[in-house]
């Protein structure tokens, strides 16, 4: 029987999807019909009204509400203990008579300020969905790759491991597009680390959560390669959209390097880390790597300096017109080079004079 709500914790996002998914089946087969469907985040506008509506009235179109929150580690202590009083009745005994599923999802594996959802929570209905062992990982790959009918190498596999986020709704992501171009181009030699990085490199979708890393890296070569790509495969709005996701990133760098020169632990800052007040923690291996090599490669003190400017390049950036591209480029080389310092004669870098 289906429940009223779950708690599905962990970064291994691949297999969440799947327990999701069965979820949403079970309801169907349950009810006759698929039910309604919900998301939010905690940083929606007017989330809270909308998400208890949805549990406590009867959809338009289905019989039954499916209602999913994600990054639930970002509520804080009066949102949870909101939340888990809305739940109490759920899980009594006689539970409220709602036609309705909530289902709370996080990367995190523990709510540090949301703990009284996991104490409210039966331990039955939450499940961790961790990141998959090396050796897992490599015989997931090589596993699936075979009940294609197709073979990858080792050094293959290392190669896609190396590429890919680590969780196997991107690697059967990736997977499936390697495993659809041997099938077209009709190969039949093994899969190997060559051609994984030649299909991956002229098929990757870079964004600021690519270019963010090479930033990190000190990379600007790497940085205004990305850059150049972003540019051509977006749109108007392609700019502001960067911008936005970038200083997002930034501010939660400054909250890691802040909280880490404090603590000493690492772990305490991936963990707690906020920006404007909401919790914005590192959870996934690819992540704590990009974070990792920001705390070796920037000081605070010039994490604070790079903060302040991205901030400043907000106005530059809007009103630079058919010039966007280059303001861009000098800001990342201002940054990575400079650590956000700004000189007297600034020196112009492109991608193309980096070549």
């Amino acid at each position: 029987m289906i429940a009223p709500v779950y708690l599905l914790l962990g970064p291994e996002t691949g297999e969440k999807q799947e327990r999701i998914k069965a979820i949403r089946n079970q309801i169907a087969k349950e009810n006759g019909t698929a039910p309604e469907f919900h998301h939010y985040y905690p940083t929606d506008d007017g989330w809270e009204e909308q998400l208890y509506q949805n549990l406590t009235t009867v959809g338009f179109f289905a019989s039954w509400q499916l209602v999913i929150l994600s990054q639930v580690e970002s509520l804080g202590a009066k949102e949870s203990k909101q939340l888990a009083d809305f739940l109490k009745p759920l899980l009594a005994p006689k539970p409220a008579p709602y036609q309705a599923t909530l289902i709370l999802a996080s990367d995190a594996t523990y709510l540090k300020e949301g703990k009284i959802l996991q104490t409210t929570i039966p331990k039955d209905l939450t499940i961790f969905f961790y990141e998959m062992f090396d050796d897992r990982k490599e015989e997931w790959v090589r596993n699936y790759f075979r009940r294609h009918g197709i073979s990858i190498t080792p050094d293959g596999i290392s190669t896609l491991l190396d590429m890919v986020e680590n969780n196997t709704s991107e690697l059967k992501s990736a997977s499936n597009q390697l495993i659809f171009f041997w099938q077209l181009e009709k190969r039949s030699t093994p899969v190997d680390g060559d051609a994984i990085e030649t299909y991956m490199a002229n098929t990757k979708e870079e964004d600021a959560f690519t270019l963010f890393p090479a930033i990190m890296e000190r990379n600007l070569k790497g940085a205004l390669r990305i850059l150049q790509q972003i540019f051509a495969q977006g749109d108007s709005k392609t700019s502001f959209t960067l911008y936005s996701q970038l200083l997002f990133q930034f501010r939660k760098l400054l909250s890691v390097e802040e909280i880490y020169r404090q603590t000493h632990s690492e772990s305490e800052a991936f963990q707690n880390a906020q920006v404007f007040g909401k919790k914005a923690g590192v959870f996934t291996l690819k992540e704590k790597a990009t974070y990792r090599k920001a705390l070796t490669n920037y000081s605070l003190d010039q994490a604070r300096q790079v903060l302040s400017c991205m901030e400043e390049a907000d106005i530059p950036l809007k009103g630079a017109g058919d010039m966007c591209m280059t303001v861009w480029e000098q800001l990342l080389a201002t940054i990575i080079l400079h650590n956000g310092k700004k000189v007297a004669e600034p020196v112009f870098i492109t991608a193309a004079s980096m070549a």
